[in-house]
């Protein structure tokens, strides 16, 4: 992150020449180590703006050096402090943000290099790139899915961060190899006409100026999205003019080097006359006005009067006009503008709408089905979306090429044909290195393709962009989402953080929210949920003050998963509800499979696995309703894990297998990781282990291949208990081990004690039941505080065996008599089998219940605890039962089981087993003591 201009900063007393790398104070020299003096450069260059502890890291060390780095950073950042005589607790120049990194807040003095200075009107034009439009090939889909409501991402954070970046192209400052081109923010024209029925014209005239100046590629415009967005954050008014302060915030938000803005006046109705368009064009950085333009013609050609604007335009900046006209928005579909102008401003259903009258009066207009996609896909209709997305691109042929290119990977985008639009937007990013919007593109589609270590390499490319042109808070939003990709929560945390600081700085509030709201949902993957719920609740109402009600669904469903998590299942309901009626009001109920998810997870934790799984159908009815094969695999998913949990294993398997069908029809790895680890468990269940290893292995390797810690910890998790199961005691410890180590590495402590909890059965099995229970009591010890009763339940059941390998019967019947009421209430047939056999209760139902499920897994360890008892009280049959138990375990491969059938086996009756029994009579009951002796003696006659 070098210094992007040889410049002198002056501050204070102090004055940094990083040419001659010297730091003066009154003009004489201090002495500066080396990394305090680059963590110092770094901060002036991107004075009042958040420079994350990680882009220092990248700084200061290589990628292969290995240091205790933030001991490192801390140190030269403190020495630094010390040459400036600066002060932690009250900064004169260098803020702290805490866990996220570092700003300098005092003012400065910057001389300005040459190349910051406004382009000459007699520069010369940059040569035109031909860029030729690609074939119709069909690519695989992909995309990240989660059986938990907690993990799947809302629309409204993938639609702001795919959805509006737009066709047109977006200016940004690039590092002094690249030739610059200008780029022009056209903030608006007001309509002094006073009629409302002419409002469309502002927008259309804005367009229309936009499409005459990036006419071959020489000039830059700002995106409307971009405009709209700047000026609701910025409270911009609708005039001709700004002042030099106004002017520096936009180029800070859009990364412009002019600003046009004006005004029409249609003097047609009232006179018969011309339309007037008075234009002002103000340099961003000097805050003068270098042009001002009037121009007339008839109410009939309005392009017309956009070409003239932008001929003054063009020739001001020395960029002379392409020889062939751009192609133009028919002006007869009024409709189509102010749909744009709807869909910039967050309404979605009403741009819809607008759109559909525009593709109704021009069915060949490329631009309008493009904007309609647009639409339809913000609703969450995906299919409609990529109907319309092909057709945009189907009548795109006489658009610029480089805007063909755009069209195409919208529609490439919307197919979920993530390879083709990977190979356009990294053609598109090649062909224009100075603009960020395309890489940032780029990385998404390699984040949605499974290939977040990709998406990394492009946005670190993006950073060697000096500001504005890199957007900071833009990239490490991005940055963010291919980290939780790759399952490092706390990593996608902090880059989230640091976008929020970013965008805070510098007034952008759409961006400030969507960075909070996705802080928030890493903040939940981490467990650190009263701080998530406070995250959330600013999204949400920076949202709702934007007016973005999508967005503020969004910010609403993560903040009912806190209240969820946190145990307040009434709050996180009406949370859910609320956030599932915005997008009902919206027309947005295609893209609310959070909220529809997370009310079936309250459900589910309060017991009622049925009622949870209506809700999944439900959201399988909305998702083959707006044709959504994600959400339609998914949901498929959750039903079948609700099934799996009833133990109803034929019906769960056959809707995993559809649901593995359209995952990997997708070449979705993601999907394909979740539902191939749920197979893998109804396999287990069902006694049949080398499928069950099979299963889990695929799904480790898919999602190893895409880098998802939790998906590969949690098949490892299985894996282990598969070879625990066979006795292959070896294996298991290498499995459970990697299980924990990866659920270290996603920071979420719940998850964590998860697998601790799994890998525990081990040394049970081994003869450690005293490491059991500690294991145990660590994890129960954490659900009980977040109040996770499924997962206490699992607990209590390991901690009652390790109590009672060990000898400690009261302490064992307290753990269950705990677990006893969750137990009973549990709809979660697998829960009450195994809490019946560590109880030594109901066994031959179990036994038969288990039977009739075909849930092998159960019903041998439920043999071998009705055989032991039977043991225990003498039962002379029970050597051949265990004896049938051993042959039939073996046979299926449930070695461990066969073992301890032999080992029981191998046992006289009613010796060892029996004498628990006989103590526990005499400590109730003295009086018998003269029987028990009885007994006595015939257990001595019995053993000789």
């Amino acid at each position: 992150m070098p210094a992007r201009n040889p410049v002198h900063w002056k501050f204070g007393a102090f004055e940094l020449d990083p040419a001659k790398r010297a730091l003066l104070k009154h003009g004489r020299k201090l002495k500066l180590q080396e990394q305090p003096f680059q963590i110092l450069s770094a901060l002036l260059d991107r004075n009042g703006e958040v420079v994350t502890r990680d882009e220092l890291r990248q700084l200061l060390w290589p990628a292969d050096t290995f240091v205790d780095f933030d001991n490192s950073l801390s140190i030269a950042v403190r020495k630094l402090r010390q040459t400036l005589n600066d002060e932690v607790a009250k900064p004169r120049y260098i803020e702290t943000l805490p866990r996220v990194g570092y700003r300098f807040i005092a003012p400065i003095e910057i001389a300005q290099p040459a190349s910051e200075a406004p382009p000459s009107p007699t520069a010369a034009a940059a040569p035109e790139r031909a860029i030729e439009p690609t074939a119709p090939d069909a690519g695989p889909p992909r995309r990240r899915t989660r059986r938990w409501a907690w993990g799947l991402i809302p629309g409204a954070i993938v639609l702001a961060l795919v959805l509006w970046i737009p066709v047109s192209q977006h200016n940004r400052a690039a590092n002094a190899s690249i030739a610059l081109r200008p780029a022009v923010a056209i903030l608006g024209f007001r309509n002094l006409t006073a009629r409302p029925d002419r409002n469309w014209e502002s927008t259309a005239l804005a367009e229309w100026l936009s499409t005459d100046l990036e006419d071959g590629g020489r000039l830059r415009t700002i995106p409307g999205e971009s405009v709209a967005h700047t000026k609701s954050d910025l409270a911009l008014p609708d005039v001709d003019g700004f002042s030099s302060s106004t002017l520096a915030k936009i180029r800070r938000n859009t990364g412009a080097d002019y600003v046009v803005a004006g005004s029409f006046f249609d003097t047609a109705a009232a006179t018969g006359g011309n339309v007037r368009l008075d234009l002002r064009m103000q340099d961003t950085r000097s805050g003068q006005t270098v042009l001002a333009v009037s121009r007339t013609t008839s109410p009939d050609d309005l392009p017309g009067l956009t070409k003239l604007a932008g001929m003054a335009i063009r020739q001001k900046l020395g960029v002379a006009l392409a020889a062939a006209p751009p192609q133009r928005a028919d002006a007869s579909v009024p409709p189509y503008f102010e749909g744009l102008d709807k869909l910039r401003h967050f309404h979605a259903r009403g741009a819809r709408d607008l759109l559909e009258q525009a593709v109704a009066a021009d069915p060949k207009n490329a631009l309008a089905h493009h904007a309609l996609s647009q639409a339809w896909a913000a609703l969450g209709y995906a299919e409609i979306a990529k109907r319309e997305a092909h057709q945009a691109w189907d009548l795109s042929g006489n658009l610029p090429s480089a805007e063909r290119l755009s069209i195409e990977a919208g529609y490439r985008t919307a197919s979920a044909e993530w390879d083709q639009a990977i190979r356009i937007y990294r053609q598109l990013r090649d062909l224009f290195p100075d603009d960020e919007d395309y890489g940032l593109r780029l990385a998404h589609a390699q984040i949605l393709a499974g290939q977040p270590k990709d998406a990394q390499a492009t946005l670190d490319r993006l950073r060697q962009l000096p500001p504005p042109a890199a957007d900071d808070a833009a990239i490490q939003l991005v940055q963010s989402e291919a980290a939780g990709k790759l399952g490092e929560f706390e990593q996608a945390r902090a880059f989230a953080a640091g976008a929020a600081a970013a965008a805070e700085s510098r007034g952008a509030h759409i961006l400030l929210a969507q960075a909070r709201a996705l802080e928030c949902r890493n903040l939940i993957q981490l467990s650190r949920l009263e701080q998530a719920a406070a995250t959330c609740q600013s999204a949400q109402q920076i949202y709702t003050r934007a007016g973005d009600r999508a967005g503020t669904a969004s910010a609403t469903g993560y903040l009912a998963s806190t209240r969820f998590m946190l145990g307040d299942l009434d709050a996180a309901h009406t949370l859910y509800a609320q956030a599932l009626n915005i997008n009902r009001e919206i027309g947005s109920e295609g893209t609310a499979a959070w909220e529809r998810n997370g009310l079936a997870n309250i459900l589910w934790q309060e017991g009622d696995l049925a009622a949870a799984r209506r809700q999944y159908q439900e959201s399988l009815r909305v998702a083959r309703l707006v044709s959504s094969r994600f959400d339609e695999a998914d949901a498929l998913g959750n039903i079948g894990f609700t099934w799996m949990l009833e133990g109803n294993l034929p019906q769960a398997r056959d809707l995993f297998h559809q649901a593995l069908a359209l995952f990997q029809e997708m070449s979705d790895k993601a999907g394909v990781a979740s539902v191939s680890n749920n197979l893998g468990h109804t396999m287990y269940f069902a006694g049949e282990l080398p499928d069950a290893a099979a299963a889990l292995a695929k799904a480790l390797a898919a999602a190893r291949e895409i880098g998802y810690k939790l998906d590969a910890a949690d098949a490892l998790a299985w894996m282990g208990r598969v070879s625990l199961a066979q006795a292959r005691f070896d294996d298991a410890r290498r499995q459970f081990d990697e299980s924990v180590k990866l659920a270290n590495e996603t920071g979420n402590p719940v998850f964590v004690a998860q697998c601790r909890l799994a890998a525990a059965a081990l040394p049970l099995a081994t003869g450690r039941p005293a490491e059991a229970e500690a294991a145990a009591r660590d994890s129960l010890a954490l659900f009980d505080r977040q109040n996770r009763r499924r997962q206490g339940l699992e607990a209590r059941m390991l901690l009652a065996e390790a109590l009672l390998a060990q000898g400690k019967t009261a302490a064992a019947r307290e753990a269950l008599d705990q677990a006893a009421p969750l137990a009973n209430s549990s709809q979660q047939l697998t829960a009450r089998l195994e809490f019946d056999i560590v109880a030594r209760r109901n066994l031959e139902a179990a036994i038969a219940t288990a039977a009739q499920r075909g849930l092998v897994a159960y019903q041998l360890p439920a043999r071998l605890a009705l055989a032991e008892l039977q043991l225990e009280h003498g039962n002379r049959t029970a050597p051949r039962t265990l004896e049938i138990l051993e042959h039939d375990a073996r046979s299926r491969g449930f070695e461990a089981i066969a073992r301890q059938a032999a080992a029981a086996r191998s046992k006289p009756v009613a010796h060892a087993l029996a004498m628990p029994s006989i103590l526990r009579e005499v400590e109730n009951h003295p009086g018998k003591l003269v029987s028990v002796c009885a007994v006595f003696v015939l257990l001595i006659v019995s053993i000789r």
